[in-house]
């Protein structure tokens, strides 16, 4: 959190004034729907601890389910672009973690992990809301990844990414480690499960 607050510091004060609104709308929409559940909260009720307009909200979140996990708007960026479609790793799903982090990060990330974590926990009603946001940056992604992979391969890439970003933000305990890390090795981990699954029933079948 410090360190989004400095980073946050060296923005031009137009968008220092929309990042700090943007974060007190979601502060108070995690606040109240904590408290007493998505349905009996409005976003009257949100603005009004926010100070500011209902108009203003719509400006910010498109929900009050979206308010309250903190999604960011999301897009990515020129040199972001640029840097996944020049790259020569070999690996275009490592290269897609990185761009996925990379790109969380310059649309003003994801509201506190840990928060997050507990309030899916505590409210699930609120993970259809999740899903559809990761739905609707997943075209983006696609789209970005087909002019490196053929359409169906680049498909499975940006689902294993996508997959692996969901239980980042379900596990109790992620650690320190960099977010384009922890998603690739959560897709070495979802690969080695499928590939034991694969596995398991062939070599039951030979006892």
């Amino acid at each position: 959190m410090r360190d989004a607050a400095r980073l946050v510091d060296e923005l031009p004060w137009r968008e220092q004034k929309k990042r700090l609104t943007r974060t007190a709308l979601h502060l108070q929409a995690r606040r109240l729907v904590l408290e007493s559940g998505l349905g009996a909260v409005t976003v009257e009720a949100i603005c009004s601890g926010a100070g500011v307009s209902p108009r203003t909200f719509f400006n910010y979140f498109p929900s009050k389910s979206a308010a309250a996990l903190g999604v960011p708007e999301f897009s990515i960026g020129a040199e972001q672009r640029s840097r996944f479609l020049a790259s020569s790793t070999g690996s275009v799903v490592r290269d897609l973690c990185g761009l996925v982090a990379d790109g969380l990060a310059g649309s003003g990330g994801l509201s506190d992990r840990d928060s997050m974590h507990e309030l899916l926990q505590r409210r699930p009603e609120l993970k259809p809301e999740l899903f559809h946001w990761l739905g609707s940056i997943r075209r983006e992604f696609t789209d970005l990844t087909e002019q490196r992979l053929p359409k169906e391969d680049a498909r499975r890439a940006v689902t294993l990414v996508m997959a692996s970003l969901i239980e980042n933000l379900e596990e109790d305990q992620p650690g320190m480690r960099p977010l384009a890390d922890r998603l690739w090795e959560g897709v070495i981990a979802i690969c080695s499960v499928a590939t034991a699954s694969a596995v398991e029933p062939a070599r039951l079948q030979s006892v």
